[in-house]
């Protein structure tokens, strides 16, 4: 006996069987729909039959067509009252699904288990979400697991190929469960294949690889480094950097502050060492004693030579004047009032410019009140005992740095216009700056006779010796080597 009788002849036993007395209009629904269910799956194997006489594809179209009309009309019909589960699409689904396979087995093939394939899909279905369970917290677990599992979600995929209705859950489950499976193996894969150790990820980061899950980074957080160069090597701290520190630079940095033959950095010097200022002189002798423009006669004059290292100085705000060539800072002279520290009229024997330079120095022992009362710190004038310009290494110049000041490219004075700039009565070291043409005090004593001291003249450039009892002038120096 084919399906196709036996679902019709269960229709009509149903029909045959129904309760004596009035019948309701959910059971009139009931008998309707099973009839039009009976003889949609007649329709379809009818139209099996046709092909297979006839060698062509089966026509399930009027058979469609039909059932869809006819099981809508017993709904109506039913006035809602139809007590039917399932909608006409699952319906037709379901018997479309039956009378097919009732074809492939007249033809040779075997009958579906429905049931037991749901059961074993459901079986494989718990051990899959179970497996994933174990996934989400160990993937090491997951990892061992997949295996099986992978081997019962084929078994179920095949079996739900035949399956229909019911199974509708179980393939969303399942469409769950093997996108899970898929992120799961991708995260095996790149987790397996990571080769990163925690000191290698920044501390406080977490991350996964080879070496575990969930791992916590060691590496130092560094930030940012600032290096500044010295004489020593700098080491770079080990660890993360994020890319903001700089490497200190200089614009000092260049070969003509650099001694000759002295690598700095990449850069060669080309200062030659210990060579001396240019004399100022720029005019020659024209061969009978007189000045003009050189090369002049004889030749090989200062003035078309021109050796020695050009002048150069800064003019410092605290009073000061740099000579940017020896290095040495240099007392600035003015001519605020005749018992100033700093006037350039204010005079000295040798032993009491030493005592100017006490009071520069911020020594009140330093007092010098018999020529110069405002050394004594009383407070008129300029007059101070705290150090002048923060510092208190002031000292009287020897003969030779004295003689750095001289220029015998001028006269009266003969010093570069730095030392005499704007000097008028009642000018300040801020806004002046005062030489007188006269003998100023060295700190070197006459070899051949102590009681002299040597001098230089800035009348006109020229050294001396004079007695030390003499007054006369004097500027403070500070640096040198």
């Amino acid at each position: 006996m084919t399906i196709t009788r036996v679902l019709v002849a269960a229709a009509a036993l149903l029909l045959a069987a129904g309760r004596a007395g009035a019948v309701s209009d959910a059971e009139k629904c009931q008998s309707s729909e099973l009839k039009t269910s009976g003889k949609y799956s007649f329709c379809r194997l009818k139209a099996e039959a046709k092909a297979v006489k006839t060698a062509t594809t089966p026509d399930y179209g009027k058979c469609d067509d039909s059932f869809a009309a006819k099981f809508n009309q017993a709904d109506t019909n039913g006035m809602g009252q139809c007590p039917a589960g399932a909608t006409q699409a699952q319906i037709q689904a379901f018997l479309t699904q039956c009378s097919d396979d009732v074809a492939t087995a007249l033809a040779g093939g075997p009958l579906p288990d429905c049931s037991g394939d749901l059961a074993t899909c459901n079986a494989s279905l718990g051990t899959c979400n179970g497996s994933l369970g174990t996934s989400n917290t160990n993937l090491a677990t997951c990892n061992t697991t997949l295996t099986a599992t992978t081997a019962s979600l084929t078994t179920c995929n095949g079996n739900l190929s035949t399956c229909t209705g019911d199974l509708g859950t179980c393939n969303t489950n399942l469409g769950t469960c093997n996108a899970s499976l898929t992120s799961c193996s991708s995260s095996l894969t790149t987790v397996n294949a990571g080769t990163a150790a925690q000191g290698d990820v920044l501390s406080g980061k977490t991350f996964s690889s080879g070496a575990g899950i969930g791992l916590t980074g060691s590496m130092a957080n560094i930030g940012q480094q600032n290096v500044t160069p010295g004489t020593a090597p700098v080491a770079i701290s080990q660890g993360y950097h994020d890319g903001t520190g700089t490497v200190a630079g200089d614009t000092d940095l260049v070969a003509g502050n650099i001694k000759s033959g002295v690598d700095i950095f990449g850069v060669t010097g080309t200062v030659l060492p210990s060579q001396p200022l240019r004399t100022g002189q720029t005019q020659c002798d024209q061969g009978g004693g007189t000045l003009g423009a050189c090369p002049g006669s004889p030749s090989g004059q200062d003035g078309t030579t021109l050796k020695g290292q050009t002048r150069s100085y800064t003019v410092n705000a605290n009073g000061t004047i740099t000579d940017n060539r020896t290095g040495l800072v240099w007392e600035k002279l003015d001519d605020n009032n005749a018992n100033g520290i700093h006037d350039f009229s204010a005079t000295f024997t040798w032993y009491n410019a030493f005592k100017k330079i006490q009071v520069l120095n911020g020594n009140v022992a330093g007092c010098i009140a018999l020529n110069n009362p405002d050394a004594c710190c009383s407070g008129a004038g300029t007059g101070s005992c705290t150090a002048f310009a923060g510092q208190t290494d002031w000292r009287l110049p020897n003969s030779f740095e004295l003689f750095t000041l001289a220029d015998h490219g001028r006269v009266s004075p003969a010093i570069d216009p730095t030392f005499n700039t704007s000097c008028a009565a009642a000018c300040t070291t801020a806004t002046c700056s005062c030489t007188q043409s006269d003998l100023y005090w060295s700190s070197t004593t006459y070899q051949s006779n102590p009681a002299y001291a040597w001098d230089v003249g800035f009348n006109d450039g020229g050294v001396s010796a004079t007695n030390k009892s003499g007054t006369f002038y004097g500027r403070a120096v500070r640096g040198g080597s």
